[in-house]
């Protein structure tokens, strides 16, 4: 018994020995991606709805009636609200519960990037791997999209298990055991896309298949996958078994699917190419080279053997970004994510295989060719973006102590890169830099993160109304009425679990506004009654008329007043 339990203990710690780097990796994602998720308030009106409707279900509003209080929502992601619910009540009412979910798809996004091209029989520590896994980490959408409470993540996770098990499947030797669980994995993640965001995570992955089998004449990833019918019968039980559960419990459901949902990010035709610019950040031009190498040049190449994965994950960014940009939901474009750094760390790991000692020193590298585009790409995009971003998004103004030293880090980045892929006169010591400029240049793309999640924070803190939801917590009781004056801030339902007035609100889009008033003298008559109101409005507005009696100050937060007609 004793040599059983030390033979236990020995294979724990040669485990945790020859695992130590991916662990470490592992361990610091984990603290990157939930950092202070739970320490700054919603942002509206994305969050605000996508934390409100949980909270809803939770308080007893039913688990298929989206409802923001009284106020009816339709949205498709019933599989991310019904998380949402359970961590709510798991682990209790805050910004933590309803982001956790969101932070853990972050990290389930990095793995999707790894499997898909992790070669077979090698172990995760392999360079491709941890390149990889820096990549997806630490490109700034994909730690965008997980730091927000909203189906997006989720969405763009369940897409990277697809993506990475379609590439598997079509381009890796596999036993037909291992050909079947990947088969299974590809159908049971568009079908858990479809659960948590909607028709789109069932559509897009196979449609997306389907066109590149045709222009490419390479079908055998979707013979394979439609072929077993065990996987394709779980597609169709479980996507007819979903919709004929939302038809009995609520038929309105199905309408809901195909409503405008609130969206955080509007496209705007001046903002897309810098958004989509910012969202690659620290890896366009990476990414830039990576794609040039794996587009054919001909139309015979379509349909040779060169049109393989590389070629099928850059189409695979273009098909959902493109749909991302027609839908007109800019988050969306979150499911690139794994296709990029899967791209990016394959290609990455290529170049660094290919440089030799006794490669002439005249020759151009394709590492050095991305390492100029990345400083010619980030150099002015840092430089004049940050202030273009400020004067775009006022809200980030209060986040220049997070997003200037965010802007610092990359600009070390490039630094470090261009400094260990300049030319030397002896290739032995060229060759030796590669692998310092894969390292550390990971390390320093993780180091960006700290200051990136601070960027939440400090916007947050100024746009947010927690402190004024929070003392309306504490001070609402039975017969009191909560007024929105010119906005529309779904957040606040989920601080106070109190039903509010809106006079003179903006519509969102999905959400049915519930009780409402237009014009001031039925504002006054609500503030003439003898139970006490509250009133929320921006500091910059004035009211039509003044009030009839007096009024007291109770809260100010992110541009926003709290005002009462009664001092207690």
């Amino acid at each position: 018994m004793q040599k059983e339990g030390l033979d236990k203990e020995y294979s724990s710690m040669n485990f945790l020995v020859h695992n130590r780097k991916p662990l470490l990796f592992l361990a610091l994602l984990f603290y990157l991606y939930f950092r202070g998720i739970g320490d700054h308030g919603l942002l509206d009106p994305i969050e605000g709805v996508n934390a409100s409707v949980p909270l809803t279900m939770l308080a007893g509003g039913g688990g298929f009636v989206p409802r923001v209080g009284n106020a009816l929502c339709a949205g498709k992601a019933m599989g991310t609200w019904w998380l949402s619910a359970v961590s709510l009540g798991l682990l209790g009412w805050g910004e933590f519960s309803v982001r956790f979910w969101p932070a853990l798809a972050g990290l389930g996004m990095t793995l999707a990037a790894v499997l898909a091209v992790k070669p077979a029989g090698t172990s995760f520590r392999t360079r491709r791997c941890w390149l990889t896994a820096s990549v997806s980490a630490g490109t700034t959408l994909g730690f965008a999209v997980s730091q927000i409470a909203s189906s997006h993540a989720l969405y763009a996770c369940c897409m990277g298990f697809v993506m990475a098990a379609f590439v598997r499947i079509g381009n890796q030797p596999l036993s037909q055991r291992e050909e079947r669980g990947w088969i299974l994995l590809a159908h049971a993640a568009s079908l858990a896309a479809f659960i948590v965001h909607g028709p789109e995570g069932i559509l897009l992955p196979w449609l997306a298949l389907l066109f590149f089998s045709v222009m490419t004449g390479h079908s055998g990833t979707l013979t394979a996958c439609m072929s077993w019918w065990p996987a394709t019968v779980l597609s169709l039980a479980g996507t007819a078994g979903y919709l004929l559960l939302l038809w009995l419990q609520n038929p309105l459901l199905l309408r809901f699917m195909f409503y405008e949902s609130p969206k955080f990010l509007a496209p705007d035709g001046k903002l897309v190419l810098a958004f989509l610019l910012m969202g690659t950040i620290p890896w366009p031009g990476f990414l830039i080279r990576a794609v040039w190498e794996a587009i054919p040049r001909d139309r015979d190449s379509f349909r040779s053997d060169w049109a393989g994965p590389d070629f099928f994950i850059v189409f695979w960014m273009f098909f959902f970004g493109l749909f991302a940009l027609l839908m007109g939901d800019l988050l969306a474009l979150g499911a690139c994510v794994p296709a990029l750094a899967a791209l990016v760390g394959a290609a990455f790991d290529r170049w660094l295989e290919a440089e030799a000692p006794g490669d002439s020193p005249a020759d151009v590298s394709p590492l050095q060719i991305a390492v100029a585009l990345n400083i010619l790409i980030l150099t002015p995009l840092i430089l004049a973006g940050i202030p273009l971003a400020v004067k775009g998004f006022p809200l980030l103004k209060g986040a220049l102590l997070s997003l200037v030293p965010w802007g610092l880090f990359v600009m070390i980045f490039l630094f470090a890169s261009w400094h260990y892929a300049r030319r030397t006169r002896e290739p032995e010591a060229w060759y030796r830099k590669m692998p310092k400029l894969a390292r550390n240049g990971s390390v320093l793309v993780l180091l960006c993160l700290m200051p990136l999640a601070g960027v939440f924070d400090l916007a947050a803190v100024q746009g947010g109304i927690r402190p004024v939801g929070l003392t309306l917590r504490g001070a609402v009781s039975r017969g009191d009425t909560i007024i929105q004056y010119g906005v529309h801030r779904p957040s606040l339902f989920f601080y106070t679990l109190h039903d509010y007035v809106l006079l003179h609100s903006p519509q969102l889009p999905g959400v049915v506004s519930g009780e409402g008033i237009r014009d001031d003298t039925a504002l006054h008559n609500l503030w003439r009654k003898k139970d006490r109101a509250f009133l929320l409005i921006r500091q910059d507005q004035r009211l039509a008329s003044p009030l009839p009696d007096d009024v007291h100050s109770v809260a100010e937060a992110g541009g926003m007043l709290l005002l009462s007609n009664r001092s207690n």
